[in-house]
């Protein structure tokens, strides 16, 4: 009866949103699409790359390199979701990315919001990078809901949650769920690491400190992390950059 209730007001919220958006929409310039780059990335007609904010989908195939689990579906539902029709941005605080892409959030003429749409159905993740935080919560609970009804990439096993142990991020190659107790805090000049293991750990970059204002209070909590693993000497790191890639154990 709970999941029934909380899907309906999730999905009633959703609705109201997406209303509300209409007016902005009409408000921007349309633009048209050329092509469809992935799940989470479009080329307009004049050439320039709209890398859609607080998303990442799945990577397809390219440049000799196999994709991931749920690519292919992404950008074919993307494209499906886009082309031949007028789309509208609407920006952050950061206009492009280190690679040159325009970041945007990114609705159709009826008012849907495209970055929220693909959470739902769960063609990606979230992934919000400050100081990008327009939608943050809606984003969230978009992805709740397809991670309920377990839609799109929620139902593969590469994102299935694991214990964080060495063995286990060793083995991983780039996005994943983890779990683990957080046993030790150490702070630096740079950041700070909460230790899930040995080895294991979240990273907190010192610039990021505002997001997490009880940072001390995780010290013994069970956590669920989701995060890019990446090797840093003979440990491994799982970069947290916002609030919303950490769930704490209710238990």
């Amino acid at each position: 009866m709970l999941k029934t209730s909380t899907s309906s007001i999730s999905y009633l919220i959703y609705c109201l949103l997406s209303m509300a958006c209409i007016e902005f929409a009409f408000a921007a310039k349309p633009q048209l699409l050329s092509r469809v780059i992935d799940g989470d990335t479009l080329v307009l007609t004049g050439g320039e790359v709209v890398r859609l904010l607080g998303v990442n989908s799945p990577e397809v195939a390219r440049y000799r390199k196999p994709g991931d689990p749920g690519g292919l579906q992404a950008k074919k539902y993307l494209q499906n979701l886009t082309m031949n029709q007028s789309i509208y941005l609407e920006y952050d605080e950061e206009l492009m990315d280190k690679y040159g892409r325009t970041l945007a959030q990114v609705f159709l003429e009826g008012g849907l919001h495209v970055n929220a749409e693909l959470l739902r159905q769960g063609m990606a993740t979230l992934s919000i990078h400050p100081p990008n935080l327009k939608y943050a919560h809606r984003l969230l609970a978009e992805q709740r809901y397809a991670e309920q009804h377990k839609l799109g990439v929620w139902s593969l096993p590469s994102h299935q949650l694991q214990l964080a142990t060495s063995k286990v991020l060793s083995q991983t190659k780039g996005w994943g769920r983890f779990s683990g107790r957080v046993r030790e805090i150490k702070y630096s000049k740079k950041g700070a690491k909460l230790y899930l293991a040995e080895r294991c750990y979240i990273w907190i970059s010192r610039s990021n400190y505002a997001y997490f204002p009880q940072l001390d209070e995780m010290l013994g909590q069970d956590i669920e992390v989701r995060a890019w693993v990446r090797k840093w000497g003979n440990e491994w790191s799982m970069r947290v950059l916002h609030p919303s890639q950490l769930v704490l154990s209710l238990s």
